[in-house]
């Protein structure tokens, strides 16, 4: 029989009895062959007589423990106890955290009229007031597409004049899609990460054949329009004191040699800039007046622009922490130790938090003695000239100036975690439709990225907020960036 399915309440009494009868045999039985294995090895009365007690005892705490997970069981299923923070839910059958409120349509399943007699007494069944069982199910309701005919009615005057209402603001006038189409596709592109070849089959699957230019017409109209949010998001981003920067490759089709997806980032924003490569000049132009603190690798790209710039290069210490994880394989009692010498600083901005005159002192105070103890470390150190484990602490080295610049200004973060975290949306784009047909499509791309990862950064729906900047351009107003709309 299976206790877990079976719903006779008598028939899993007997199998709870029998249970126990089971039990209770086994118990005795583990007893005499405990008595006869101390018997054969020549225990004492008395050892004897404490080795059955302690066993006695063990059975009986064993026993009390699964009495408790029966009690806890029980009071569970008549939702007598808390949920446990740690478990994770089971999403296919509870309801999701963080699940927005949906609409509710009500389904009333009532009783046939002929089913409304008593099957006992054959008397009337009455309503039951207030005790309706009610449970809730997910729906899904298709989308459908449908059109919308715009009829402007007109009015003449005798003398000849003629007046019409004048039609909704569109992104595209006399366009055939509407302006909530266009931001679904754009969502669809660079927040779904989808092809617009797969957008156009989906599309197809509901009723609206369309094809992937009249896509892209759309998609780059409603960019043009954001343009400006894009160049507002530069102009804030480097006119903070510390910014993020790094680089990562963007196919553009046509090209053998990866463009670069430059990013600037802070906590709040994200800025997107696809050039043609990584190096000192396009660097420049991406930077432009840029004149506080850059944190990022040690690229030599970086080094050039600290030499030309008024800038200020800190480096980032993931990059350091990842080669010694790599160098676990090969030479792991130096790994682990540069892996501790860092978990270290990383145990200094745990405690500080977000208290930026706290992480000052601890900074300055322990932070300072974990570099410290580390270069010395560094010194002892004889590994062989060519190996990986030279490599890397040729790199602390190398960089010591630049990994130690956290300890000058509390704001500056001890790494560039936020910016490569930026790429999240990149990385899984450029898989999917493998980049951008030409640059106009690079520059397309790098608005809605930068939008959509500063609308994630800020707690906005990007979705939402591609509608509300578009509806700021249309009706004449500056576009808000995604912090200025909360």
């Amino acid at each position: 029989m299976n206790v877990e399915r079976e719903t006779d309440i008598e028939a899993l009494r007997m199998k709870a009895r029998l249970a126990l009868l089971e039990n209770k045999r086994l118990v005795d039985e583990i007893v005499r062959v405990k008595r006869e294995l101390l018997e054969l090895k020549g225990a004492s009365p008395d050892q004897l007589q404490q080795e059955l007690d302690l066993l006695d005892a063990q059975l009986k705490k064993d026993a009390e423990a699964l009495n408790a997970k029966a009690r806890e069981a029980e009071q569970s299923r008549n939702g007598a106890t808390k949920p446990n923070k740690n478990r994770k839910k089971r999403e296919h059958f509870g309801t999701r955290e963080g699940q927005k409120t949906l609409p509710i349509t009500d389904a009333i399943h009532d009783l046939d009229d002929a089913d409304k007699a008593c099957a006992s007494c054959g008397g009337d069944l009455l309503m039951w007031e207030g005790h309706d069982d009610v449970t809730e199910e997910v729906i899904v309701v298709e989308r459908r597409f449908e059109i919308t005919r715009h009829i402007r009615r007109k009015y003449r005057c005798k003398c000849g004049c003629i007046e019409q209402p004048d039609m909704p603001v569109r992104l595209v006038p006399g366009g055939r899609y509407s302006n909530g189409f266009t931001v679904l596709v754009a969502a669809m592109k660079y927040i779904d990460q989808l092809p617009l070849e797969r957008i156009v089959r989906i599309f197809g699957r509901e009723g609206l054949v369309i094809d992937s230019q009249t896509l892209w017409t759309l998609v780059l109209a409603l960019a043009t329009n954001l343009k400006p949010a894009w160049k507002r998001l530069r102009e804030e981003i480097l006119s903070a004191d510390v910014v993020g920067i790094d680089q990562s490759p963007w196919k553009v089709l046509g090209h053998e040699k990866s463009w670069q997806m430059w990013t600037l980032s802070t906590a709040k924003l994200a800025y997107f800039d696809i050039k043609k490569s990584k190096g000192f000049e396009d660097g420049k132009r991406v930077l432009g007046g840029f004149k506080g603190t850059l944190v990022g690798d040690a690229a030599t790209t970086h080094d050039s622009l600290e030499a030309s710039l008024p800038i200020t290069l800190a480096h980032c210490w993931a990059h350091p922490r990842r080669d010694a994880e790599k160098l676990l394989a090969s030479d792991p009692i130096r790994a682990q130790a540069i892996i501790d010498f860092i978990r270290e600083l990383y145990d200094v901005e745990d405690e500080a938090a977000d208290d930026i005159e706290r992480r000052r002192f601890l900074r300055h105070t322990r932070s300072r003695d974990v570099l410290r103890r580390l270069h010395e470390w560094r010194l002892e150190q004889r590994p062989l000239p060519s190996s990986p484990t030279a490599k890397l602490l040729g790199y602390l080295d190398n960089q010591k100036t630049g990994l130690a610049r956290f300890l000058e200004d509390p704001r500056i973060p001890i790494d560039n975690n936020q910016s490569e975290r930026g790429y999240l949306w990149v990385a899984v784009g450029r898989r999917s439709f493998f980049g951008s047909r030409s640059e106009l499509g690079t520059e397309v791309a790098a608005i809605f990225y930068s939008l959509a990862e500063t609308a994630r950064r800020n707690g906005v729906d990007p979705k939402a907020y591609f509608t509300a900047a578009l509806d700021d351009t249309l009706e004449g107003r500056a576009i808000r960036l995604p912090h200025e709309t909360n």
